[in-house]
């Protein structure tokens, strides 16, 4: 064997050509990089082959003894990545560490993340059959993330699921809520507190936590604005971030009414505008007996009007960007989850005001006579 100066694990790169897979390494004098051939066949055969090669290079007592590699196994990485980032969600970190304790369950813990190959990754994809599309795709992703954070920090040279592409979830089933559906939703609510979240939700487009959270000292009806805070843990994303929301005339209209008006009442800043609509865990029974009283059965009895609110925005001419930072979300999960073309958008580009500018007047056929050029008039 070549004397060769053994080295960390990502020192001995391993490649793949058209003529099958090499690693590539140094001399111990410190002459140019060579290559070796490996009779290998498939990603795995490579890596022990390769494994295999660097454990004798090391332990042949005429080479230098090589740093011990640090990459962790996959039982060690899942429980260290959430230290790592601490920017992620709670959210995040749980989906992250469901793909782990499935992916743990096909390769096993103790097996090293650098020896996880793209055929585990494959074989893992492919087992997802048993669950809905939307979890199949949120699994994939939080692997995919699992394994790119082990490639920014230096433990992989390539992530076993770059090959893997997250699918398309299938679009999720709801329908746009409008006027005389909301109304009848608030009619059929069983106290006050519900009937708020529902306009909240519907005019305003707040989710239902920040429903439930706002308190009467956030809403200025003078200028027509409410501030939605943001929610506990100290986190700063998307959904969890201070944000203004334009009241419009519906809401205002409904706050007006439900504001307490002294002398009768004290005014309470810190007094929940969705006072008595059952907390944070009873006001969805609450929407969803009402929905029921009212003969109702559209899907996500309560997101939906938030996502019919977005749409409204958007259709109204907001600009997409605006109407992302009043709901909290961005505009790819606006267009991709939230905006639905309504019946009104369809009946105005089937039918369109040949009296607006710009329209061009249809004439039936063989109604009116066709204006004579000079040339005709003259000839005649």
């Amino acid at each position: 064997m070549n004397r060769l100066r053994a080295l960390i694990h990502d020192d001995v790169k391993l490649y793949r050509d058209r003529a099958g897979w090499r690693i590539a390494f140094y001399p111990i004098d410190g002459g140019t990089r060579r290559f070796m051939r490996l009779t290998a066949s498939t990603e795995r055969e490579a890596r022990a082959q390769r494994d295999r090669l660097r454990d004798a290079m090391r332990a042949d007592a005429t080479l230098r003894t090589g740093t011990p590699s640090t990459v962790p196994t996959l039982a060690q990485w899942s429980e260290r990545f959430p230290a790592l980032h601490p920017d992620l969600s709670q959210a995040s970190l749980a989906n992250i560490a469901k793909a782990a304790r499935r992916l743990v369950a096909q390769v096993g813990g103790g097996t090293r993340i650098d020896a996880i190959t793209t055929e585990d990754a494959r074989g893992f994809c492919a087992g997802l059959t048993e669950f809905a599309p939307a979890t199949r795709a949120s699994l994939i992703r939080h692997a995919k993330w699992l394994f790119s954070a082990a490639v920014k920090l230096g433990h992989l040279e390539h992530s076993p699921f770059r090959h893997e592409s997250v699918p398309s979830a299938e679009e999720a089933r709801w329908e746009y809520v409008d006027e005389a559906t909301t109304r009848a939703l608030m009619r059929a609510c069983p106290s006050e507190g519900a009937r708020a979240l529902v306009a909240l939700a519907r005019w305003a487009g707040l989710r239902r936590q920040e429903a439930v959270r706002l308190v009467w000292g956030d809403i200025d009806l003078g200028r027509r604005r409410l501030t939605v805070r943001a929610g506990g843990g100290g986190e700063v994303t998307t959904k969890s971030r201070t944000r203004l929301v334009p009241i419009e005339p519906r809401l205002a209209a409904f706050l007006a009414s439900l504001s307490p008006k002294p002398p009768r009442a004290p005014f309470d800043p810190a007094r929940p505008v969705a006072a008595g609509c059952g907390g944070p865990s009873g006001s969805y029974k609450h929407i969803r007996a009402a929905r029921a009283a009212a003969g109702l059965a559209y899907p996500q009895p309560l997101h939906a009007l938030r996502k019919s609110r977005q749409t409204d925005w958007i259709e109204a001419g907001h600009d997409v960007f605006a109407v992302a930072r009043w709901m909290g979300n961005s505009v790819l999960v606006a267009q991709k989850h939230y905006h639905r073309t309504t019946e009104e958008a369809m009946d105005k580009a089937a039918f369109p005001d040949p009296r607006a500018p710009g329209r061009a007047k249809v004439v039936p056929s063989g109604r009116g006579k066709r204006p004579r050029t000079r040339a005709q008039a003259t000839v005649r």
